[in-house]
């Protein structure tokens, strides 16, 4: 029995044991004889998602769950679209509709939760961001105690950094293209810290008001350097017009996600996203242990993808150490690009 198998066959067992969670009991089976007791949790899933994509997430977090569970468990998944934008009432008359044991969130901001969840509903949250930075973790708003939760963020930028210096040691300094604001002002934090080990890092800021292209040749024109280009930084421009730049001055590149590397980009390098119905439904296990929600560790990505595009690298001349080669999860032969996209 490998470690995974053996780890949730031991939360059944432990959650077989601890059934004494708020839920409602109903009988099951036919006829008198042979009644077999289920309890019923109710939980609650807040998302902004359409209708579609919600009810799709809504099975299969259910079937997950009927997968996993002990079959003297029953999950009640309640869908709660939600907009932020919207007057509150509607999230909170759906709240006070059910006994909810437990709630599962997506990228509601903490102010909501604060103000609309009850303190005694645990909360799972699932976003895209730093936790910490999206304010879902601020200690000074008590009612968030009772939060754990998982997220596919992952600082992958110095490690980006490191990759550059290692595989390509004759650049002279790595040149980090990033939207303004908080974001370039953390990346220059980590550049500050990581320069003693990786050598000289300069962040460039863009503005997306002005010709965003032309600042991109401007800053990468000097010298001998490397390239690191974070999601933040293509997501209020045309990103394959950015790849395309940058191929252009034959430079070693590296993207913050697998498919620029798919869309011609030389390097990427990305977090894998957990599995999004199976982690709700392991943290889900752990509460019905009556573990508290704070208890439970926020889970954060443990794998990651490095891809090569080997037509880019070809046709840029550039010859990638066989010690690059060694680690890299994807290559990419060809450029693959989405049809109408810029």
């Amino acid at each position: 029995m490998n470690v995974e198998v053996k780890r949730r066959h031991l939360l059944k067992l432990a959650c077989t044991a601890a059934l004494a969670v708020t839920a409602s009991t109903i009988s099951a089976g036919a006829g008198t004889s042979g009644r077999r007791e289920t309890k019923v949790i109710h939980v609650a899933l807040i998302s902004r998602r359409t209708p579609a994509r919600l009810d799709e997430l809504r099975l299969s977090i259910e079937n997950e769950f009927l997968r996993v569970a002990p079959r003297s468990l029953s999950l009640n998944l309640v869908a709660i679209p939600f907009d932020v934008q919207r007057d509150h009432a509607t999230l909170r008359r759906a709240l006070r509709a059910s006994p909810f044991f437990a709630c599962v969130s997506e990228s509601v901001s903490s102010t909501i939760w604060a103000a609309e969840i009850p303190n005694n509903i645990p909360i799972i949250f699932s976003v895209a961001g730093d936790p910490v930075l999206s304010g879902l973790l601020r200690p000074d708003l008590g009612k968030l105690h009772n939060v754990t939760g998982f997220t596919s963020f992952a600082p992958t930028h110095i490690k980006r950094w490191e990759i550059l210096s290692e595989a390509f040691p004759q650049i002279e300094k790595i040149v980090v293209l990033s939207s303004a604001g908080e974001a370039a002002k953390q990346l220059r934090a980590d550049a500050k810290r990581a320069s003693d080990f990786i050598g000289k890092i300069e962040v460039a800021e863009l503005d997306v008001h002005k010709d965003v292209l032309s600042q991109v040749r401007a800053v990468v024109s000097a010298g001998r350097v490397g390239v690191d280009v974070p999601h933040t930084a293509l997501t209020s421009t045309k990103p394959l017009s950015i790849i395309d730049c940058l191929n252009q001055t034959r430079l070693p590149c590296i993207y913050d996600g697998t498919n620029y590397a798919k869309w011609g980009g030389l390097l990427s390098y990305e977090a894998d996203p957990l599995p999004e119905a199976q982690t709700i439904c392991e943290f889900l296990l752990l509460l019905l242990q009556d573990v508290p929600a704070d208890k439970i560790p926020i889970r954060y990505p443990s794998s990651f993808t490095l891809a090569v595009n080997l037509e880019t690298a070809a046709a840029s001349a550039i010859t990638l150490k066989k010690s690059l080669l060694f680690r890299t999860s994807k290559f990419f032969k060809t450029t693959d690009r989405p049809a109408g996209m810029s």
